[in-house]
């Protein structure tokens, strides 16, 4: 059988890309793990399309990146080096330039015959990111308190809202989970069996829900009863929503904080 992989697998292949699997390997594996699709005539066509998209909209984005560059050039960190000194150069405080919006930077050397090549990696941390405007899905989760002892369990509610009318493909709903509580995996097998999501993920602190499409205008509610394990205050990390194949847009919300008592 074809499927499509949905992220990089060792001796495998690479996200998006068509292989050809044994049926056990695909449908046992690889499909129930969310580590593929099924690769038919919709999905490739799918696949095709967006893949499509995406190129379109990053040869745009690097063509307004030059236009402004072009038009707004200006010098605001500057590091001193010396000749033939290796390892990584850090720029530091460049948050103090960076308002909201699109920004182009760019690292010149001064003073040098000859520079050396770089890459340039850029950091930043926020609990609770900015959503896109172009995100067609809507997620949000609530627990229903704040407080808990011990053994208890605490409701989680989680809703997902196609915002358009019209449908959209396979859809995510990555749920931030505070540590100190734990989803029951039996619970999440029972909501996959009746259908209300199409699988599911559990990593680190998040649960991810996979949706195969969502109908015009659908809301889906998906309550879980998280198990309180570890005492203490927590803040789960911010949950979002996307579709599959267009993840640079994104939606985003706050789970909330939790203190488990003994």
């Amino acid at each position: 059988m074809e499927v499509i992989l949905k992220k990089d697998i060792e001796k495998l292949g690479f996200e998006n890309e068509i292989i050809s699997v044994k049926n056990g390997y695909g449908r046992n594996y690889l499909i129930p793990n969310g580590l593929a699709i099924l690769a038919n005539v919709s999905s490739k066509r799918m696949l095709e399309e967006t893949l499509k998209q995406r190129a379109h909209k990053e040869e745009k984005l690097v063509n307004e990146a030059e236009s402004i560059a072009e038009k707004l050039e200006k010098t605001v960190i500057s590091v001193a080096t010396k000749a033939g000194e290796k390892g990584k150069i850090e720029f530091k405080g460049l948050e103090k330039y960076l308002n909201e919006g699109k920004h182009e930077i760019k690292v010149q050397y001064k003073g040098a015959q000859n520079a050396m090549p770089y890459t340039m990696a850029i950091d930043y941390n926020t609990t609770l990111p900015k959503s896109a405007e172009q995100c067609n899905v809507d997620v949000s989760a609530k627990l229903s308190t704040k407080t808990c002892k011990v053994g208890e369990t605490v409701r989680l509610t989680t809703k997902v809202n196609n915002k358009h009318d019209k449908g959209m493909p396979m859809t995510m709903a990555v749920v931030g989970i505070p540590s100190g509580l734990s989803a029951q995996p039996w619970q999440l097998k029972e909501l996959q069996e009746k259908g209300t999501i199409g699988f599911y993920e559990i990593t680190d602190n998040y649960v991810i829900f996979y949706f195969r499409d969502m109908a015009p205008n659908a809301a889906h509610t998906i309550n879980l009863d998280l198990k309180a394990e570890v005492p203490g205050v927590y803040e789960a990390p911010a949950s979002s929503g996307y579709l599959y194949y267009t993840n640079e847009y994104k939606c985003w919300s706050t789970t909330g904080k939790i203190r488990i008592e003994k």
